[in-house]
């Protein structure tokens, strides 16, 4: 991902391995941040009920970071169904919604969700965030929303 010259290079990284409440398999949760970009893989065995603290996180990372955009990738072990795809886009909008940070949701696996439209379709007309399943196209689309965000500052 480009980055306008006078912008501070920062690079951070982490992965914290959890077991979630219900006692089951870890999940790993990877953190970077990359110049101006937030980086959040997810993968192994996810507890649904889970995804309050998940977005919290994340919108804490960037808060704490002065982060815009992010990209968060799932690779879950098993699809999830519609109710629980409904509930992870539904907790991202009412925490992301307004707040100005831009987020390229990515299934990484191309099965995490049950519908790649679906992410979509809960976030109706909310411009925050858009589902990709080709990263390429997701770093393509986080390209341009920060040279608008450039634009915007100058």
């Amino acid at each position: 991902m480009s980055q306008p010259d006078d912008f501070p290079k920062k690079k951070q990284s982490r992965t914290i391995t959890t077991i979630n409440r219900a006692g089951l398999r870890p999940y790993r949760l990877h953190i970077d941040i990359e110049g101006q970009q937030l980086r959040v893989k997810l993968d192994g065995h996810w507890a649904f009920r889970d995804s309050n603290s998940f977005w919290q996180r994340i919108f804490d990372e960037c808060r704490a970071n002065s982060l815009n955009f992010a990209v968060v990738m799932f690779q879950f072990s098993k699809k999830m169904s519609i109710q629980e795809s409904h509930a992870l886009a539904g907790r991202a909008i009412e925490i992301f919604s307004g707040q100005g940070i831009q987020l390229a949701i990515v299934d990484i696996n191309r099965c995490s969700f049950a519908s790649p439209s679906f992410w979509n379709r809960v976030s109706g007309n909310e411009s925050f965030s858009t589902f990709f399943q080709d990263m390429a196209e997701a770093e393509a689309w986080l390209d341009k929303k920060v040279l608008e965000f450039s634009n915007k500052e100058s």
